[in-house]
């Protein structure tokens, strides 16, 4: 007689039991989490743990077990799985509800997941997400919105700056890499991707593994690859790793360029659709500036369309006078102007420097430009002319002056909140909105903050120095010791 199998008091593997202050805390933290979702306008939804298995995704195409990803099963008719995540019961709930929904919807969800995956240290079959989402709107700002509540979540539970880190993504940008190298297998796009999300984890050679046949890790447990070749992982690897190094893409007298190999930067922008091929749009945003408002960004690519330059003037209320005339007996005028003085430097026709002359400056800090559009060939002849005898150091910028007011390439000229120069003129500061404003009225948001000529304290510039401060008035009639850079 065999004897009868004694139960173990034991748990499945990836699962845990919790109790007491470690329950506490959770609880504590994820009400300090609704509160402050519910403070940025997102609204809670609730939906089941199960839903249909063909709706929330395909993982490993089986035809005996479909979602070998996941924990379901096959009732009376369909299959239904543990929802795996919170964002494939979102997409469900707003492709069946859309016309009703308020757009864009603001949702956020707290709740548990399961993962029918192999359990590591600190990685479980089951755990709690939380998802906070914008569906409905194509506008950057939404993007933008998301990285506030992050921030602003985090510190609020307690966590300090230097003790996170916020990666931002889109899983579009790795399918269209995989569509570019004609990847046409969902199944392997998907096991691409999601080796591609295991980077943290595995590091570039755990990657490359997953890419291809397979990986094994340290346990001896094989994970399948997405099959790729060796070429495709390595057009792949060079697409995610890019780095172009800048070029002497133009002649320019040795002289001049000599030990000097950090004057290339004075002159690639102009060539970025020959580093960067394959993009659409091109915004530039010099390392010196940092976005305030991205509205901002928004305007210069709506400006860029059509083939446009989308840039600014300095030429405003309060701005230094960029040109000068000096009268000589009263017949004789003598001009001072930056784009002059370039022009004149770089030997450039006199009726076009003249032409120049009181022309209102451009910055190209901050411009952009579609990647057909006829302004980069415009751009690369002048720049060309420029370098031929003047300073490389200002000859880009004297190139796409020539571009805009003698070549008149298509141009939309932008707000100067768009790109606002402080060593020229200094903000002022909203104390009840927390922001940088023009100093004058109506005293708009400054969209992107620019210290293109430094600010500095004694021998200590602004730009490299974050202690650096100055006194800013506010709106408020006040005075407030401040550095200009993000986040201070």
């Amino acid at each position: 007689m065999s004897k009868q199998k004694k139960l173990k008091p034991e748990l499945a593997s990836g699962f845990r039991d919790r109790k007491g202050n470690e329950l506490i805390l959770k609880d504590r933290l994820i009400e300090i989490i609704k509160r402050n979702f519910q403070l940025f306008g997102f609204e809670p939804l609730e939906t089941p743990g199960f839903e249909l298995s063909e709706n929330i995704g395909k993982f490993l195409p089986d035809e005996d077990r479909p979602m070998a990803g996941v924990f379901g099963f096959k009732d009376e008719k369909d299959w239904i799985s543990l929802r795996y995540d919170l964002t494939a019961p979102l997409a469900r709930y707003v492709s069946e509800n859309f016309d009703n929904l308020s757009k864009p919807f603001k949702r956020y969800q707290v709740g548990s997941v399961w993962r029918n995956e192999k359990p590591g240290p600190g990685r479980y079959r089951e755990f709690t997400q939380i998802d906070a989402d914008i569906v409905g709107t194509k506008s950057v700002l939404a993007d933008a919105d998301m990285c506030v509540l992050l921030v602003d979540t985090l510190n609020k539970c307690g966590l300090d700056k230097n003790e996170y880190l916020i990666k931002v993504s889109n899983r579009k940008l790795i399918q269209g890499l995989l569509e570019e190298l004609k990847v046409t297998s969902d199944l392997k796009k998907l096991t691409a991707i999601r080796a591609a999300d295991k980077l943290d984890r595995v590091g570039i050679s755990g990657v490359r593994a997953l890419l291809g046949k397979g990986r094994k890790d340290k346990s001896g447990d094989f994970t399948k690859g997405a099959g790729l070749t060796e070429n495709q992982k390595t057009i792949l690897s060079k697409k995610v790793e890019e780095i172009k190094p800048a070029e002497w893409d133009i002649d320019v007298p040795t002289l001049k360029v000599k030990g000097k190999e950090w004057l290339k930067s004075q002159v690639s922008r102009a060539f970025l659709p020959k580093y960067f091929p394959n993009y659409e749009k091109y915004l530039w945003i010099d390392c010196d500036a940092w976005v305030n408002d991205w509205n901002s960004v928004e305007l210069y690519f709506r400006a860029c369309s059509s083939g446009k330059l989308g840039i600014t003037q300095t030429l405003g209320p309060g701005y230094k006078i960029m040109s000068k005339v000096k009268w000589l007996f009263g017949k004789l005028a003598i001009i001072k102007s930056q784009n002059f003085k370039h022009a004149i430097s770089s030997k450039i026709d006199l009726n076009k420097a003249r032409k120049l002359a009181f022309a209102p400056h451009i910055n190209i800090g901050v411009f952009s430009l579609e990647h057909d559009s006829p302004g980069w060939n415009s751009w690369q002849k002048n720049l060309q002319q420029t370098l031929k005898s003047g300073k490389i150091f200002g000859s880009e910028g004297l190139a796409i002056n020539m571009s805009v007011y003698i070549d008149n390439i298509d141009t939309e000229f932008l707000p100067l909140n768009c790109n606002w120069i402080a060593s020229n003129l200094l903000p002022k500061y909203d104390e009840n909105l927390q922001t940088f404003v023009e100093p004058y009225l109506p005293n708009y948001k400054i969209g992107i903050m620019h210290l293109a000529a430094g600010i500095w304290d004694g021998d200590k510039d602004m730009r490299l120095n974050k202690d650096v401060k100055i006194n800013v008035k506010t709106l408020q009639n006040n005075i407030q010791s401040k550095s200009l850079r993000f986040r201070n």
